[in-house]
């Protein structure tokens, strides 16, 4: 047993021993090190620095070491945590493009997550349809905004804000009290100085609002599903590389 037990000491990786207490920075640099002296196999080293910058949040470089990876390896595994570090760096477009041949369920919520944080929703959520994956209702963005302008603020209704909705008809509802108020009594500079201002800020402070409300409505549905599909694909190669 003793013996077995030095053996596992002296065949172990310092930078796996450091992996798992969770040093990544020390870790790149005895993987690098390893690397240098080719003490294990080239392609699971660049592997193992590539999910210490995932995990230490820097995608750029995580997102170098997986192109390189490529080269020799072009499993959907690490096209996905390619793709990830692509989407985390804001490069939907290249993202789309890593996954968009593949046909298994992570890869096309992952091509669904690119679609949708690069401005195609309409895409993003067929391709959930297409899996049977629930999600929020989706309304196009011409759709709110038409309502909102029918009647001010009626989009952010689906977007789950009433409350902002309640304030925006309110004080346009006191623009237009005010304009017919004025008017009746003949005042048409307090008319066009003091109601119409009013309508105008918060008629089309209801318009912009919808806007930013609909990025941000779908975005964070998007982004916590990023979340959810990039610890288990972290979870899914941690498995491979120091489980073997």
């Amino acid at each position: 047993m003793e013996v077995l037990v030095l053996v596992a000491f002296f065949f172990t990786s310092p930078g796996d021993s450091l992996f798992k207490e969770g040093d990544f920075f020390n870790a790149i640099s005895e993987y690098k090190r390893e690397l240098y002296f080719a003490a294990s196999d080239s392609n699971l080293l660049l592997r193992k620095i590539a999910l210490c910058y995932v995990k230490r949040g820097m995608f750029e470089d995580a997102a170098s070491y997986y192109s390189d990876i490529l080269y020799e390896n072009s499993s959907s595994e690490i096209q996905m945590l390619f793709a990830i570090c692509l989407i985390n760096l804001k490069k939907y477009d290249e993202a789309y493009l890593v996954v968009e041949d593949f046909t298994d369920s992570l890869s096309r919520i992952l091509l669904s997550i690119a679609s949708a944080l690069g401005g195609n929703y309409s895409e993003a959520f067929q391709i959930l349809d297409s899996l049977k994956l629930e999600h929020p209702k989706y309304f196009s963005l011409n759709k709110l905004t038409t309502l909102t302008k029918i009647v001010p603020g009626l989009g952010l209704v689906f977007l789950g804000d009433f409350p902002l909705f309640i304030g925006t008809l309110a004080l346009n509802g006191l623009g237009v009290y005010l304009i017919y108020y004025y008017l009746k009594r003949g005042l048409l500079y307090e008319a066009l100085f003091t109601g119409y201002p009013i309508i105008e800020r918060f008629y089309l402070g209801g318009i912009r609002n919808t806007k930013v409300k609909y990025r941000l409505y779908y975005d964070n549905f998007f982004k916590s599903l990023l979340k959810q599909l990039s610890y288990e694909l972290v979870r899914r190669e941690e498995a491979f590389l120091f489980n073997r």
